[in-house]
């Protein structure tokens, strides 16, 4: 049913059916009531260009693991309560004419990923499920709070412990003060080392406008050039103590083109895999953002204590870095900076670029 010629879908006709996909119809223009369809397990009606409405039943389907709203810009009219046990992905970016986000009636435990992109009403305060690992609410204009982030600086506290990414790109009217929100020693306070088989792959980011960094960051560099910076901890006696590093990375756009190349961006190497990158320009809206991200321990002895981030686009630009020694117990850290300064090598290597 892909660019399907339906204005309307006639109600009952999927009663047997498990999915739905409408992408792209330029006819569409409203999902009916789908009760009679109990098996539905995906909804799909991306870039449905004239889709205003989908019918409040859509957000009682107990079966669905899939509901994408994503690129309908004129959909007015969604459910504005969810009871979807089985809803594992929800994604309404692009959806701009939305007012609201809907309200979380249930405990739905297996979502993963909440994509809200372009939303330009939503109040950041509906309870997300404990198993979400990224929410990307970039270009939420209107967003000025977002409830979820208060939970996750402390791992032991957050009932979000699956959480790998928060993305506010470009939701500009939202503020996010780490100095005075969160007490120094207990940012990412009880965060896994990734020794164990469960956490080895835990790394969280966290994205949002800001240009400020904590004074309590360690070895803060500014710099007006595009650059790299690199962490050698591979010297430290207190290695056991850690848990692993917060990085704090100020960047912001050049308003210089860059050439077309998906792979261009500010990234960070912290063991032998992909580096964690972020490309997308667009979102920053001329403005600087704050990539705050935290790599466990594991991650950084898997490549002999090193951590690296470095430039590769055009138009984009690091303004400044630093990085926080996260402990294990917030005890064990250490103030003396004469022991940091002895014992961790830092270097920001500025690249020539002509801007």
């Amino acid at each position: 049913m892909l660019n399907s010629p339906f204005k309307e879908i006639g109600e009952g006709r999927f009663q047997n059916m498990t999915i739905i996909n409408f992408s792209g119809s330029k006819f569409l223009t409203k999902v009916p009531n789908l009760s009679r369809s109990p098996n539905l397990k995906e909804v799909v009606l991306t870039n449905c260009k004239n889709l205003v409405e989908v019918h409040h039943s859509v957000g009682f389907l107990d079966k669905l693991v899939t509901l994408n709203c994503s690129g309908c810009f004129k959909l007015t009219s969604f459910p504005k309560s969810l009871k979807l046990m089985s809803l594992e992905k929800l994604y309404l970016q692009g959806c701009e004419s939305l007012q609201n986000f809907p309200e979380i009636e249930c405990e739905m435990k297996n979502v993963n990923y909440v994509v809200l992109e372009g939303l330009q009403e939503t109040s950041g305060n509906s309870e997300l499920p404990p198993k979400t690992k990224a929410i990307v609410a970039s270009g939420c204009t209107s967003l000025e709070r977002f409830l979820q982030l208060s939970k996750v600086w402390q791992f032991n506290t957050s009932d979000l412990q699956e959480l790998k990414l928060i993305d506010l790109t470009g939701s500009h009217n939202i503020v996010v003060d780490v100095e005075n929100f969160v007490p120094k020693g207990l940012l990412f306070q009880g965060y896994p080392t990734g020794h164990d088989s469960v956490h080895k792959d835990s790394t969280f980011s966290v994205i949002f406008p800001g240009s400020t960094m904590p004074h309590w960051f360690q070895h803060c560099v500014e710099n007006s050039d595009d650059n790299s910076f690199e962490i050698n901890v591979s010297a430290l006696t207190n290695l056991d103590e850690i848990s692993g590093i917060a990085l704090y990375i100020v960047f912001g756009p050049t308003f210089i083109d860059d050439e077309i190349n998906n792979s261009c961006g500010i990234h960070v190497q912290c063991d032998g895999t992909y580096p964690h990158s972020f490309f997308d320009v667009s979102y920053l809206m001329g403005r600087l953002h704050v990539w705050l991200q935290y790599i466990t321990i594991y991650h950084i002895e898997y490549n002999s204590g090193q951590v690296r981030v470095y430039n590769d686009s055009k138009s984009m630009i690091i303004k400044s870095c630093g990085f926080y020694l996260v402990y294990k117990h917030e005890l064990d850290a250490k103030d003396d900076l004469d022991m940091l300064h002895e014992d961790v090598d830092v270097n920001l290597e500025c690249r020539e670029q002509n801007i």
